[in-house]
């Protein structure tokens, strides 16, 4: 990746509309700003193998979204979908070597120090910002509440998607 490739993660409980988030940011990324985006969706599970799992699933519509690339990984296994076909052996070890990324969007790995969204679906949840470093922004499905950083509702999702957008171009 070029040393000025842009991370941000979505994290959240399971169910907490990551993936739907991701999708969103994706799509409008593809659409504004023309960036070839790579996801990354992290494999919580163990013991449970990827290759029919609901985190490839996941993956699947990151790339019906826009994103170029995908990566999951989790539980010792590791798979990259490349949206367009690699011809040769060469392309692939290039392609692994250097990926010409404008954007990584991280979908899970919530003790990573990345920039970071933060979904809390239930009342509990709160206690996942506790310790949680580079939170840049949180979107609750509850009342908005005040914070260090800015609050958006689920439902104002014409709101926080052109907000999160934007902060990622400021990354």
């Amino acid at each position: 990746m070029g040393p000025d490739c842009r991370v941000l993660q979505i994290v959240g409980f399971s169910n907490s509309g990551k993936t739907t988030l991701m999708e969103k940011i994706l799509e409008r990324c593809k659409e504004e700003l023309a960036w070839n985006v790579v996801t990354i969706k992290h494999h919580g599970h163990r013991g449970e193998r990827l290759y029919d799992s609901r985190e490839v699933k996941d993956s699947d519509r990151h790339l019906k979204a826009g994103a170029m690339m995908t990566v999951v990984e989790g539980g010792g296994d590791f798979i990259l979908h490349k949206q367009n076909h690699v011809e040769s052996l060469a392309q692939t070890i290039k392609l692994l070597r250097y990926l010409e990324a404008d954007f990584i969007l991280v979908e899970g790995y919530k003790s990573e120090c990345y920039p970071k969204v933060v979904i809390l679906k239930g009342h509990g949840d709160q206690r996942l910002l506790d310790g949680m470093e580079n939170v840049q922004v949180i979107i609750t499905w509850g009342r908005p509440f005040e914070a260090d950083v800015p609050v958006f509702s689920i439902y104002e999702e014409e709101k926080y998607v052109p907000f999160i957008v934007k902060r990622i171009r400021s990354l």
